[in-house]
Parts: C-alpha cells; structure tokens; sequence
C-alpha cells in the first residue's frame, strides 16, 4: 500500500457525514490517495501468541510489570503505587492485585518533556500493571477477563506504542460513572464499557481521542468475559462474548459512506484522522482514581482483575512458506515476529541474533536446512499445531480447543457456519482404493482432506479449493484429487 497522500484540507463539514461515518468518528479531512489499492485482508486468521498464565511466576522474557507511577506524576487522576509483587498467578489465572497499605516516601521518576524528574509521596493504595515487552501489528487481540468492582477501580487492557506518535487503542476500560445530575453512581460500576482510540496527528504530544461507550445490563465482575479488539488497516472493530460493540472506520466516501475495500487514486475520500496505525504493546492494568473518584469506605480491598489467557491472532493466507533468502522475513527488534504456514521450509542461511525473536507455526511441518542458527539471546519457537491452516473451513473454525473468534469473522475466512460430518458422503464404503465424497454443498469452500488407512496411517493429504464433490483415486501414485459434478 503506497503511504503518501496528498490532502486537501476542508473547515467544515455537514453534521450527517459524521453520522453516516459512524459514531466514534471525531476528527476527519479530505483526502486525495494518489494510486488505487486495496485495503482489506481476508486472509485465515491464525493464533500466534497466547499466553494462559500457567505455573508460578510471570514470564517475564514476555510482559514487563512496572514498578512506580505511570503516567500521571501530579496524581490528576489517579494515585497508587505500582509493584510487580501486586501481580501474581494462581491456578492457572494472573491476577492484578489492588490493596489498600500505608507506603511511604516512594520515589519514582517520570519525564516532563524536557528532562527526567524525581518525586516522592506517600500512598495509601497498591496496585498492578503489566506490558508486552514486543509491540504488535494489525491483528485480532482477546483476553477473558474478570473485573474488579467498587468505587475508585480503573481497570484496562488496551494497547499502546509511541514510536513516533501517540497510538493507542482502549480495548475496554471501567471507571466511576456520574448518573443524569453529575453524581457518582454505584449501580453503573463495572457496566459501562469504554472504547476509545488515540492517534496524535497534529504530533503536540497531547492525543487526540476518539471514544464511544455502551451501558450493559451485565456487571463485569461476576464473572469471565471474552473482550476482542480486531484492528486493521481499513477498520477496527470492538466485541464482547463474540458480539459487535463498535466500528470504527479509516476511510469514508466524500459523503461520508462506508468504503469497501478498493480506493481510488485521485478520488475524494474522508480520512479519519484519529486511527491508530502503529505497532503497540499489549497491557493489562488497574488504576486507583483520586480526588473525588477515590476510593471510599465501600470499596473491598483486596480486590483482583483476573485474565484467564490472552492471544493475538494475525492474517496469513496459509499457504507453504520457503525462505530462500534471508531478505524475505527481516526480522524487526522491537515487534512480534511470526510466520505461519502449512510448510515452512528455511532454506538459506538464516541467523537470529540476540535480543531478536521469531515464532513459527505450521500446521504440517517446520525445516530447517544447515546454515539457521538461533544464537544465544534470542527467542525462537517453532510449534506444529494441527489446526494452524484448517482454521479457513468450516469444521475446524468452530472445533478448535482453544477457537474464540468471533462468529462474524468467520464468514471472512470462508465460511460462518459448521459443516455437519453427517452432511458427508462416501461411497463406495468400502472401497478399493476409489471413491467419491459429496459435501452436499455447493458453497465454494477449501476443504483440507486427510485419508487415512485402517491403522491410523497417513495414506494421502490435500487441500482442495471451491469444490463440493470429489472423487479420491489412491491407486495412482501420488493419488489424485479430482473435483466432479455429477
């Protein structure tokens, strides 16, 4: 995708394009791309970080607990000490741990724009908040999380980087809410989710902030919710428990429609200006507000937000991988680096050097020809997982162990629904080695066919694309996979 554009800038604007660019939508210009392209992706999605917070401790070659106070030195909206003690596993769950302590005379240092500080203050809460020590690209991100409730709490998981500008993404957030009169109100607490966006484009440092929000009958606290954020180039989308929540969109027509995927070079679009469009670190926290947000008397402490596993998917059209030259997956120091196939096959010389990492996820097989060399320092993981590219049909979208997207999404890679194994048949059963399979369906689908003999031995594998009847001849060697109508 060409990344320069030339803009032509516009005061004002009618209020119904707003309306018709969605709600969220807070800041947009004209713009004039100067070539066509294509800006959506519907490759399979494919898992390829998780974390399910397993053992004692916190993998801390993955997540950076902090210590001190982030982002708020003079204490404006929050004030608690941050330790990396408040943030623990149990029994399978990682739990951020809000207390209520006396601690005293702690310093920390914070950068003022200029030159970096030194404070000191008492406090009279603790708390917890953790990053991904790897920022992430576009990508679909969940976690299954439980809340902590009562006046003061601000939990979070969000995304953040700041390479170059604020880009940051809330995937939720709870606060204390006001009802119609301004007035603290207990009966929201741990029901209104917040979604906002921040990019700086005007780069003052300040942020520009996109946000919406959605009151639910459901309190947050009383048990495990599956909160999803899929961001990508044209368009990001909030869900809870599978459900949309809130689209924000990149581009709209000139008056202010939805776009598809193709843009037009020379064409008028209106550009949200408040997109993030940067790599960003995973984080997971829990704030303690001040002033009048404080805590009070009614708040329970200790109190613990508790995520159960946390992943992050990306967008890989799933075919064989060969790497026959280094230049082809150069990898990048500060962001998750993954490649994901069928087959991957490395085969060329091929060094990961210290500090770097790289994760490859295959579901067949993983080679590695002499000549690729993970030095010492380095993360590299390799994992067969079954599942990988199967992830585009229709059975293994909705059998895999440890699937949770969305239902909606499912449709962009292939399919949105299940395909019955009863729907399946095989004739003549049994057979000499010739036979037919009808899928009853004529969607056009990829199927991914494994034929087995009677001791569980791999006799023939393949992959067939927009074919709902096939004909399966193994007395040619290779077999074939011929596609029929009848």
């Amino acid at each position: 995708m060409l990344k320069r554009y030339v803009y032509l800038l516009f005061a004002l604007f009618s209020s119904s394009t707003y309306g018709q660019f969605g709600p969220g939508t807070c800041d947009v210009e004209t713009t004039y791309p100067i070539q066509d392209f294509n800006i959506c992706n519907y490759d399979p999605w494919i898992l390829v970080f998780e974390d399910n917070f397993e053992g004692n401790d916190l993998d801390q070659r993955i997540w950076d607990p902090l210590t001190g106070v982030p982002r708020d030195p003079n204490f404006d909206e929050r004030k608690a000490w941050h330790k990396p003690e408040n943030i623990v596993l149990e029994n399978g769950l990682l739990k951020i741990i809000s207390k209520e302590e006396a601690l005293i005379n702690q310093c920390f240092d914070w950068w003022d724009g200029n030159t970096t500080q030194t404070d000191c203050s008492d406090f009279s809460y603790s708390t917890g908040e953790m990053w991904s020590k790897r920022k992430f690209e576009y990508g679909m991100f969940q976690a299954k999380v439980k809340i902590p409730r009562g006046k003061g709490f601000w939990p979070a998981f969000w995304l953040y980087g700041d390479n170059n500008v604020w880009n940051e993404i809330d995937i939720f957030e709870f606060w204390n809410e006001e009802n119609l009169w301004g007035n603290y109100d207990s009966d929201k607490l741990a029901r209104v989710h917040h979604m906002n966006m921040w990019y700086d484009y005007d780069s003052d440092g300040s942020g520009n902030q996109c946000s919406v929000s959605e009151n639910y009958d459901i309190d947050f606290s009383e048990s495990f919710h599956v909160f999803t954020v899929v961001w990508e180039k044209q368009r990001t989308r909030w869900y809870v428990d599978g459900d949309l929540k809130h689209t924000s969109y990149r581009y709209a027509t000139a008056l202010g429609q939805i776009t598809g995927c193709d843009i037009k070079g020379w064409t008028p679009y209106l550009l949200n200006k408040i997109y993030a469009q940067e790599p960003m670190s995973i984080i997971f926290n829990t704030a303690i507000q001040s002033g009048s947000n404080a805590p009070n008397t009614a708040t329970p402490f200790p109190s613990k937000m508790e995520v159960d596993w946390v992943r992050y998917y990306q967008r890989h059209p799933c075919d064989d991988v060969e790497i026959t030259e280094p230049t082809q997956y150069v990898l990048d120091d500060e962001v998750f680096n993954a490649v994901a196939g069928e087959n991957i096959l490395v085969n060329t010389d091929y060094t990961i050097s210290p500090d770097q990492q790289l994760d490859m996820i295959a579901s067949n097989s993983i080679t590695l020809k002499p000549g690729f060399h993970s030095q010492n320092g380095s993360s590299f993981v390799a994992k067969i997982d079954e599942y990988t590219c199967e992830k585009s049909s229709y059975a293994s979208q909705i059998n895999h162990p440890k699937q949770s997207i969305p239902q909606s999404l499912l449709s962009e890679s292939q399919s949105s629904k299940s395909l019955e194994t009863e729907n399946i048949q095989i004739s003549p059963n049994p057979n000499s080695g010739v036979f037919y399979v009808d899928f009853n369906d004529e969607e056009p689908r990829k199927y991914l066919i494994k034929v087995m003999d009677l001791n569980g031995r791999l006799v023939q594998f393949g992959k067939i694309w927009d074919s709902a009847r096939l004909m399966i001849n193994l007395k040619i060697s290779p077999g074939e996979f011929i596609s029929y109508k009848p």
